[in-house]
């Protein structure tokens, strides 16, 4: 029997538990998806992808084919974590000079802002290289959905916002299909339907059954090839020429030849859309730590951990005025080297190993006066500490170095109708977490996050980088394409600096620990620069103060606004210092004569949103949200 509990959390002691596999997302269609697949026998990875593709539909806001993607995995089978970078690239011939010169114009042409998504190609990879189902049975219910699905309050109060709306009625091909004909919202309850999103989604699905089923001049018929020929529709084929003719129609530096090199035949981009990395990583008091490395502020989180690790947290006591001091002065020593060191590591030298040495740790905490801030954070020198020399590993899954002509039929593929999809178990245990939603649009991301009962976990984070990204969605394929070049910095000495194929430095900043070498818990937040934060200090609740998960995640928490922002205009306020208002005042005073300019802010402002902890003494799965953000979880 299905048990769905609905709770409006305040302090309550609310862990969701299983015992074989769970699946989380913010809106309930996303984990629906994955159980799905986990009850037809897929993994964590099969159950990923299906939660994002259905994330595409529902939460369109922060989600869809035209975002990126950064994801962590455990791979049981490897017995190691993966990354896997989804991040956009810059066209080839978005020179720097151009956006300095017109940097007005830019902002008045929406889609000047957007970068190559490398969401799908994240999706293949992962199904490619770690998944068992086919792409068209992880897109079934998400097509399904694309067909018809209820529009929330949540989706309400967003279509009605004045910035959403101006922004979207702006774009004939969102207001479309986010507006009524006479440019009115939808409203709760009534029904969303994006036929063009649908068709795409079918139109990957038939590619990839031509691939194994179709056509015998392919060669071997393989998951591999018939997923390369899913991916190189997208990149390559039919939907690339359609992304690329919309995009030069109106204005775009996008064009076809980013997304591939098509010489009359199926062919591997020039670009790699998504890559394989090994991911960044330290041992934080017996705990091994891991973020994303290249095009991610992950490595500035471990930094400032390396650098807490040397102050005595336990004795300081938690969210006393010196611990929340010393704290924040190491997030603020690791962001100035951020700022400095990283970016995309195929354009620029980076000393990751010694950014994350222990040696360089101590000498950057000698930097930081106990009793009162810093007036600013210098960069450090991290390079002789780089030893052995940081080597960036980097790489696209293997393709086809010499593919087959282009046959007819795959310009116009039989575009199947999709089956009904079976509901979800009855004897899978459904629990929703939900609290006092915040206003949704303050958010930078959206997630999607697996355990499966063979000990696979995948957490992925995903981002149009700004609510709707660009504004305009990209047709007949139905999706909005990021606004990702809002990451880049238009000064040509600074390492995040816009270069032609060049990702961004993204906010995105899942991460895994692990525990005598296997996953502990897993966490992210959707809080842009506040992410390595909030991250930072939920593992110090975790580690340090010995907190239970629900403790952990719903403690006040504090956020420094002193170093530059990740996004353009690149905000910094230097000082400021933004404190829960459930910290004691007591504390905050003796904040303010150390010379931080306090700012209190609501209940669970600088939180991050979800956790999920894997309890291997007792073979058990423990999921919690933060009391006033919303998500689902299904859990076995």
């Amino acid at each position: 029997m299905v048990a769905t509990l609905l709770l409006t959390c305040t302090a309550d002691d609310l862990v969701v538990k299983g015992s074989e596999w769970m699946v989380c997302s913010r809106y309930r269609e996303a984990p629906e998806a994955g159980a799905l697949m986990l009850q037809q026998g897929g993994n964590a990875f099969d159950t990923t992808v299906a939660g994002l593709a259905a994330l595409g539909i529902v939460d369109p806001l922060m989600f869809g084919l035209g975002a990126e993607v950064f994801a962590l995995a455990y791979s049981a089978e490897e017995n190691k974590v993966i990354s896997i970078n989804g991040g956009g690239t810059i066209s080839k011939i978005a020179p720097i000079n151009w956006y300095v010169k017109h940097s007005e114009n830019s902002l008045k042409s929406p889609l000047l802002t957007g970068l190559i998504p490398g969401a799908f190609d994240a999706w293949i990879t992962a199904l490619d290289k770690w998944g068992t189902m086919t792409l068209k049975e992880v897109l079934a219910p998400a097509i399904r959905l694309a067909g018809g699905w209820v529009v929330t309050d949540t989706m309400e109060k967003t279509l009605k916002n004045t910035n959403i709306k101006r922004k979207l009625l702006s774009s004939p091909s969102s207001k479309e299909i986010y507006y009524k004909e006479d440019g009115s919202p939808y409203l709760a309850g009534e029904i969303m339907i994006n036929d063009d999103l649908a068709n795409t989604m079918k139109i990957l699905g038939a590619a990839e059954k031509a691939g194994t089923t179709v056509c015998p001049c392919m060669g071997d018929n393989n998951r591999h090839q018939a997923m390369v020929l899913a991916r190189n529709y997208f990149y390559v084929i039919s939907i690339a020429k359609k992304f690329g003719d919309f995009c030069k129609s109106n204005g775009a530096f996008l064009a076809y030849s980013d997304l591939a090199s098509f010489q009359g035949r199926i062919t591997t981009s020039d670009l790699n859309h998504a890559l394989i990395e090994l991911p960044a990583h330290i041992n934080y008091r017996g705990y091994d730590i891991y973020t994303c490395p290249s095009a991610n502020q992950g490595p500035a989180e471990l930094e400032a951990l390396n650098i807490i690790e040397k102050f005595d947290l336990a004795f300081l006591e938690h969210n006393t005025a010196q611990s929340i001091h010393l704290m924040a002065e190491s997030m603020n020593l690791a962001y100035a080297d951020r700022e400095k060191y990283l970016s995309d590591f195929n354009f620029i030298k980076i000393p990751l190993n010694g950014l994350l040495s222990k040696e360089y740790a101590e000498q950057r905490k000698s930097l930081v006066n106990p009793n009162k801030r810093m007036v600013e954070w210098p960069y450090g020198n991290p390079f002789p500490f780089d030893k052995p020399e940081y080597i960036y590993d980097g790489k696209s899954l293997p393709r086809y170095p010499e593919p087959a002509f282009v046959h007819i039929m795959y310009d116009k593929p039989y575009l199947p109708t999709v089956s009904k999809v079976a509901p979800i178990s009855k004897d899978i245990i459904t629990e929703t977490a939900k609290g006092v939603e915040e206003d949704i649009i303050k958010y930078e991301n959206s997630y999607a996050c697996a355990m499966d009962k063979w000990g696979n976990l995948v957490y992925a984070t995903t981002s149009l980088t700004s609510p709707f990204g660009s504004g305009v969605v990209i047709k007949p394929l139905g999706f909005p394409i990021n606004s990702g070049m809002d990451y880049f910095h238009l000064e040509a000495d600074h390492a995040n600096a816009l270069d032609p194929g060049k990702r961004p430095r993204s906010s995105l900043t899942p991460t895994i620990v692990c525990k005598d070498g296997k996953p502990y818990f897993a966490c992210s937040a959707p809080t842009g620069d506040g992410e390595p934060q909030a991250l930072s200090q939920l593992l110090v609740n975790i580690i340090d103060y010995g907190m239970n998960i629900r403790e952990a995640i719903d403690a006040p928490m504090w956020r420094s606004y002193c170093l530059p922002a990740s996004k353009a205009p690149f905000t910094a306020n230097p000082g400021v210092l933004s404190v829960d208002k459930r910290v004691h005042p007591e504390i905050l005073k003796k904040l303010e004569e150390m010379n931080w300019k306090v700012r209190v802010g609501k209940e669970f402002c600088n939180n991050p949103e979800f956790i999920i902890m894997i309890d291997q003494e007792q073979g058990t799965l423990k999921v919690a949200v933060t009391s006033n953000k919303a998500s689902t979880v299904i859990a076995r």
